[in-house]
This record gives C-alpha cells, structure tokens and sequence, in this order.
C-alpha cells in the first residue's frame, strides 16, 4: 500500500490530462479497466471512454474518485491535498 501511496500522491505535470490521472492511478492499484469498473459501479466503455480523453459527468468523477481513494477535484484539476 506504501508504493500505491507514494504513487498516488507524486508530483505530476499540469498538462496530465482527467483521463490520464485516472489510467495513472488504476494502474498505481494493480486494477484493469474492468475492475475499476466494478468497484465503481460503472459501465466499463465509461472507464475507457474516459480513459481515451471523453467527457465525465459529476456523478462520474464523485464514483471513480470514491473507487480511487482519492477526493474528485484530484482527478480533476491534479490539486493535492
């Protein structure tokens, strides 16, 4: 969990885009696409849609947050806490 904390939390470039923090940190907890999915409770063309730079609505972001463990304006500005 130590390396998944160091992960989440390393500096990051302003240009990282949503989707790119939310690949980052799926991958940081060892999930694929369809894991993250579930743990969500969403579809999983959403997490790849999102992943590939499409929109997500706020309900989105509040669920892949939760799944994530991180608070949703990390996801979507890159702030952290």
């Amino acid at each position: 969990m130590e390396q998944v904390e160091s992960l989440r939390f390393m500096n990051t470039s302003s240009a990282e885009t949503f989707g790119e923090r939310v690949r980052r940190l799926r991958e940081a907890h060892a999930m694929t696409q369809v894991e993250l999915a579930v743990r969500a409770n969403l579809n999983p063309v959403t997490i790849v849609r999102v992943e590939a730079g499409g929109p997500a609505q706020p309900l989105t972001i509040k669920k892949l947050a939760r799944a994530l463990g991180v608070k949703p304006r990390m996801l979507t500005t890159g702030e952290q806490p």
